[in-house]
This record gives C-alpha cells, sequence and structure tokens, in this order.
C-alpha cells in the first residue's frame, strides 16, 4: 500500500516519490515547505514522518469512503463550484479592501472627524453597573442568602438584599 523512504521510481529525479497510497503519491516537493530552514535534523526527521503518516491516514480515509459511500452521496461538482466561487469572490473583495482602504490616519485626523461627529459618540447605555455592599454576618445561611439573592438579577431579590443588608 504504501512506500516511505527514496522511492524515487517516479519520472522527475529532482522530485522523488516519498510515500505511495493506492495510486497517490507524496512527492518531495509536497515537503519542501513543510520543514524551517534551520531546523535540527532530529526535528525535521520527526516532522516530515509525522506528515507522511498523516497523509497515508488519509489516503486510506479517503479509499475506503469512496467505497462506501453510495454514487449519489459523493457527487459534489455543484458545491464545490459554489464553494470555489465563494472562495474566488472573498479572495476579490479583499483585495479591493486592500487597495482602497486607507488606515494611515493622523492624530489631528481622528481628533477633527471626532469634533465633527460628536453627536454619534454619545453613551447610550451604562458601560459599568456595579453594586456593592458589605457584609459582617458570621452565619453562613444569611450569608448564603444574600449571595443567592444577589447572584439571581432579579430586580425584587436586589431590593430585599438593599433593605435587609444595607
Amino acid at each position: 500500500m504504501a512506500c516511505l523512504g527514496a522511492c524515487s521510481t517516479g519520472t522527475d529525479d529532482d522530485d522523488p516519490v516519498v510515500a505511495r497510497a493506492y495510486e497517490q503519491q507524496l512527492r518531495w516537493s509536497d515537503l519542501r515547505q513543510l520543514v524551517p530552514l534551520g531546523t535540527e535534523p532530529e526535528d525535521s526527521a520527526a516532522l516530515v514522518q509525522a506528515y507522511v503518516n498523516n497523509w497515508l491516514r488519509q489516503q486510506v480515509e479517503l479509499r475506503h469512503a469512496e467505497q462506501q459511500l453510495a454514487e449519489n452521496r459523493k457527487l459534489f461538482d455543484a458545491e464545490l463550484r459554489d464553494y470555489r466561487n465563494s472562495l474566488l469572490l472573498h479572495a476579490y473583495e479583499e483585495e479591493l479592501v486592500r487597495q482602497h482602504l486607507d488606515t494611515a490616519f493622523s492624530e489631528g485626523d481622528i481628533e477633527s472627524y471626532y469634533q465633527a461627529n460628536t453627536d454619534r459618540f454619545v453613551l447610550r447605555d451604562d458601560l459599568v453597573r456595579a453594586r456593592w455592599f458589605r457584609v459582617t454576618e458570621n452565619d453562613r445561611r444569611a450569608l448564603k442568602r444574600i449571595e443567592d439573592r444577589f447572584l439571581s438579577g432579579k430586580a425584587d431579590d436586589m431590593r430585599e438584599v438593599e433593605i435587609q443588608w444595607p
């Protein structure tokens, strides 16, 4: 099923086959970008071995899926076309934004925009709402009651806490 190591029976001597699974081949060029320059030989060998093992496992799983799935469950042409189109449009939109978006703003630009649009910066909701109180109760049951009511978040429970333990 698989051949690991220098199985350079491929037609390109500059790009030897590293592993085979069924009719699929993993070539050296597929692994070139995997190991960063300056990596210790032991580490690079472990990295490549893990990659090859994962590739082989994936090939076996794919073969099994091909054999086990009904033909109508393997027809993905329309989905692949839609997905490719979505990826293409997304990449195009990102490129347009990158080309036309100026992200260099000076402090003066920011200040003048703020002064011209202060009505947009009005805070309409509270950012922080805090309630605190000091409890000197030594009774664990009383403390538990306070905690339960306080953490419930219900208005009636909060009023009770405020009234009983001001």
